[in-house]
């Protein structure tokens, strides 16, 4: 198996080179980190619901879109990308897919932890350092090839990621740094300094060849990077970024495996609000809401600690909002909870 350790190159290149590769019909793992920042979307993300392309434009902040999963990202120089390309038929891809997650994480999770950190895979795709994502992952199938996609956060830029967010509310921007900054770390938060990416990237070679014995250092060739080109601007070409992405009705920010930030708008015809939701593990840890002092003559600021630390679903919040009519407006016949109940869980009404 051929092993492309690129170092840093053109940020268009650390995505485009294992689209070439799987095109090509090469094995392969790649090693590289790209040379400038820029946002990476998702192969179902929807630009103009994922994207501010405004401030994008205004601060240099190219885009690109991958043909894999997972959602947009914004990546840069302190994120070292490991990428492994293999045809559908090898052997080492027997079995389900999040299993071999297990494996293809294992050299990062490795290599974390011989920085003294102790590191641990959350299924499916993450690697957590104290419950903390420090890797993100992604997989996806190119031309019979299956690809999957890692990184190791160094470092991490939460303001700019929080910035090239598509929202009307600064308050949901607000909390989705927040959020980044519980949820997420990186080696330098972790260990206090930063360790430079050669070290790093030369512990990760060391666990992928214990893995992959076969791999032989190949030279990123001419030919190969006229393809990579190729493919980099079919990637950042405006007909892909405006693909059309997956809608949701709700404005929705994935964290971490398991954790996700949400917008909730509420408007009835007359009054009009928000709430922001965070979500764990299927549980509401956080209810914020915003603006909804007058919403159907009522007040719904006392509806934050019935709902904190519920199931997400129907049932729970049915009887949480019940619970919550009961003690603050019985008798009321125009306090809707079925509506509410399908806002808190559909996300916009």
């Amino acid at each position: 198996m051929r092993l492309y350790r690129l170092g840093m190159i053109p940020w268009q290149e650390t995505q485009a080179i294992y689209h070439a590769l799987a095109e090509a019909g090469q094995e392969a793992l790649v090693l590289c980190r790209p040379a400038s920042r820029y946002v990476c979307l998702g192969f179902h993300d929807d630009v103009q619901q994922e994207v501010d392309l405004s401030y994008c434009e205004e601060n240099a902040i190219p885009l690109i879109r991958r043909e894999t999963g997972g959602g947009m990202v914004l990546l840069d120089k302190d994120q070292l990308f490991f990428q492994l390309i293999l045809h559908k038929d090898n052997p080492l891809l027997a079995g389900r897919r999040d299993a071999f997650f297990q494996k293809f994480l294992a050299p990062a999770v490795a290599t974390l932890c011989d920085f003294g950190l102790a590191a641990t895979i959350q299924q499916p795709a993450d690697i957590v350092v104290n419950g903390r994502k420090i890797s993100g992952n992604g997989a996806g199938d190119i031309n019979g090839y299956a690809v999957y996609i890692g990184n190791i956060l160094m470092d991490f830029d939460r303001q700019t990621m929080a910035k090239v967010l598509q929202t009307q509310s600064e308050a949901f921007r607000a909390y989705a740094k927040q959020s980044m900054a519980g949820y997420m770390t990186t080696m330098n938060e972790e260990l206090g300094y930063l360790i430079p990416a050669e070290q790093v990237e030369e512990k990760l070679l060391v666990h992928f060849r214990q893995w992959l014995p076969s791999l032989v250092a190949t030279k990123y060739s001419p030919q190969l990077r006229g393809a990579v080109e190729k493919v980099a601007e079919r990637l950042m070409s405006a007909e892909t970024l405006s693909l059309p992405g997956k809608k949701i009705r709700a404005r929705q920010i994935k964290i971490k495996e398991g954790v996700y930030v949400r917008l909730h708008r509420y408007f009835d015809g007359y009054n009009s609000g928000s709430a922001i939701i965070l979500i764990q593990d299927g549980i509401i840890r956080h209810f914020e809401s915003i603006n909804m002092g007058n919403v159907q003559q009522y007040d719904v600021l006392p509806l934050a600690p019935y709902i904190n630390g519920i199931p997400w679903c129907d049932v729970s919040i049915r009887e949480a909002l019940q619970r919550w009519r009961a003690a603050h407006f019985d008798g009321l016949p125009n306090v809707d909870c079925e509506l509410l109940l399908k806002w808190i869980i559909e996300g916009i009404i």
